[in-house]
């Protein structure tokens, strides 16, 4: 990570205070736990580390930092099948699962998103209208994947590099 990436989105954040925004930041490289029942009665632990869990004007946000190159237009929600089926959403799926993590111990996770060292200006990018993708149907959604994984007699390569 080079210091000017950082110095860049510590100005930014420091300009957002002096227009009167408010940033708080809660944690920084959470662990986080959760139990979710699957197939069979079987309880299967979650575990995922939180970048970053802020308030910004009193909404709660998941921030995971990326220093990579990044395209934003993996972040608009489509809907949870094309999070199985092209890798590319990997990004988006790891915020919904950090919601999930999360709202088990906040009761409204208003956005979720990414911060991109490389990125000059607005190093924010977050997914539009995720206050609106409902819990129950993230963990289903999860809950499907597990499941599935266990079903498996093999393990198939999604071409996903990461």
């Amino acid at each position: 990570m080079k210091r000017y990436n950082i110095i860049n989105i510590l100005n930014y954040e420091r300009e957002l205070v002096k227009k009167g925004d408010k940033i708080k930041i809660l944690s920084l490289e959470n662990k986080m736990t959760s139990m979710i029942r699957v197939n069979h009665n079987l309880d299967v632990m979650l575990t995922g580390t939180i970048d970053r869990i802020d308030t910004f004007n009193n909404n709660l946000r998941i921030i995971d930092y990326k220093s990579g190159k990044m395209e934003t237009n993996y972040l608009k929600f489509k809907g949870f099948e094309i999070l199985k089926n092209n890798h590319k959403y990997s990004n988006m799926l790891q915020l919904l699962f950090y919601k999930l993590l999360v709202s088990k111990r906040h009761q409204d996770v208003n956005e979720i998103g990414l911060c991109y060292f490389k990125k000059n200006n607005n190093p924010y990018e977050f997914i539009e209208n995720s206050e609106d993708i409902e819990i129950s149907k993230i963990e289903n959604f999860i809950r499907e994947i597990i499941e599935s994984i266990m079903e498996k007699e093999s393990f198939i390569d999604s071409g996903n590099p990461a």
